[in-house]
């Protein structure tokens, strides 16, 4: 089963993971949402990667935080015995964003296997980073890109996402998370047409 959260994102428990999805099957949570911090108070693991919304399974707009807001709107929901819609909106989510909406179907292709289908708009804003985690420890296999390790000059993983100098949980203005994703690989060829792009 899967379900999409549209909630308050404001409050002293609050994260901001608005339209964040998760899924579970076969007795296990395959994407987990982090909830409750292993450290409270003003713990940099809770402030810098628990609750900014690229550690949930949603989409930042421009490397930024999630506003905080009290709902998101939900627009359908639907359940037949072979399929399920949730979908949902919260455009004041992002001050750059006129659409951020989100529609997931699941749909059973048999009595024990289902799949579930990921529609997530976005108008506004430059970049829009997509972020998603599952119980898997292997790399995600991806198709049309040529995706290498972020490595110094000696060929050895360097780095987080934030940058190939930054270290996994380094305190700094990063205000994003980036920080704690670690073995980062990327297309170059893609980052800098974007750059271009974006530039020109």
């Amino acid at each position: 089963d899967n379900w999409m959260y549209y909630g308050r994102t404001t409050g002293s428990h609050a994260h901001l993971d608005m339209l964040a999805i998760g899924l579970d099957a076969y007795g296990f949570n395959f994407m987990p949402d982090l909830g409750t911090p292993a450290f409270k108070g003003n713990s940099s693991n809770r402030v810098e990667w628990i609750n900014p919304t690229i550690s949930h399974n949603t989409v930042v707009v421009d490397g930024k935080q999630q506003k905080a807001v009290y709902t998101g709107t939900p627009l359908h929901y639907d359940v037949t015995d072979n399929v399920k819609i949730i979908d949902t909106e919260s455009p004041k989510s992002y001050d750059a964003t006129d659409i951020y909406r989100r529609t997931t179907v699941t749909i059973a292709a048999t009595a024990d296997v289902s799949y579930t289908l990921d529609f997530f708009r976005v108008k506004g804003g430059n970049q829009h980073t997509y972020s998603f985690h599952s119980q898997s420890h292997g790399a995600m296999p991806v198709e049309g890109l040529n995706v290498e390790f972020q490595m110094d000059e000696k060929g050895n993983m360097v780095g987080t996402y934030a940058g190939p100098d930054v270290k996994k949980g380094e305190r700094g203005d990063f205000n994003t998370g980036y920080q704690y994703m670690t073995k980062v690989r990327k297309d170059s060829h893609i980052v800098h047409r974007l750059r271009h792009e974006l530039e020109t």
